[in-house]
């Protein structure tokens, strides 16, 4: 019995730690799974949103700055249609989507459509939530190790080893604060792609806000000017966040 729960207990842990802070938004679905998807989410230290609204999709998006999407928009046409808005954005096309259907609703040729339109799963309502949360924890641990931590990333005339914590522009040392490693490291690991505020603020200070946005821009200008004439690869996305394009 004992073993049993030790083994139950370390179950539970490793999903918590896979899905711990992450952020999931769903589109669509009705106040009664919202309830229950907020209540377990929750216990199992995820944030959680839910928007009636299918339009603006990119707006909210920018607004939470989720780590998954849920799509449960009742016509799968409609979830599909927001699966490519998503898969198609230039900003947005790395994050996860699950469409969601009910289950008298589902055929092999909707699961075909869905994961075709770049959906990450397709699951059916009503959900076994112990399933809905293991499959959500595959998602987010291949998406973790997919973009885990290398030793060295090199982009333009800039390299970064994270092992020894060093930065170095034109083969030259730079000496960065932590916060400033941080983010060139961040930005480069992900060079070309857009890092909203909500994604800085989360990897780097670890927080949901800032009474004051600034900070962030501060750290930016600050790098930029060690960076010298290399800082003009760090850029701003207006209204968005920033990107590091070379």
């Amino acid at each position: 019995m004992v073993k049993k729960e030790k083994k139950t207990f370390a179950k539970t842990f490793r999903f918590r730690s896979v899905l711990s802070k992450n952020r999931v938004l769903l589109f669509g679905g009705d106040v009664d799974l919202a309830r229950k998807l907020g209540k377990v989410f929750k216990n199992r230290g995820l944030v959680f949103r839910r928007e009636k609204e299918t339009r603006g999709v990119e707006h909210f998006i920018r607004e939470f700055s989720p780590s998954l999407i849920l799509a449960d928009c009742g016509a799968l046409s409609a979830s599909i249609k927001l699966c490519d808005a998503v898969k198609c954005s230039k900003n947005f096309r790395h994050l996860p989507v699950i469409i969601l259907e009910k289950k008298e609703s589902s055929s092999d040729k909707n699961i075909i459509k869905s994961l075709s339109a770049g959906a990450e799963d397709y699951i059916t309502r009503p959900l076994d939530m112990e399933l809905f949360i293991a499959r959500i924890a595959v998602i987010l641990r291949r998406m973790l190790f997919n973009s885990g931590p290398e030793e060295i990333v090199k982009a333009a005339d800039i390299s970064v080893n994270l092992t020894r914590h060093t930065a170095e522009l034109s083969s030259r040392p730079v000496k960065l604060a932590p916060k400033e490693f941080a983010l060139l490291y961040f930005l480069m690991k992900r060079k070309g792609g857009v890092l909203t505020r909500g994604m800085l603020m989360q990897n780097i200070w670890e927080r949901k806000y800032f009474p004051n946005m600034r900070t962030i821009d501060i750290h930016i200008q600050s790098l930029r000017k060690k960076l010298g004439v290399s800082g003009k690869h760090i850029k701003a996305v207006e209204g968005i966040g920033y990107k590091f394009d070379a």
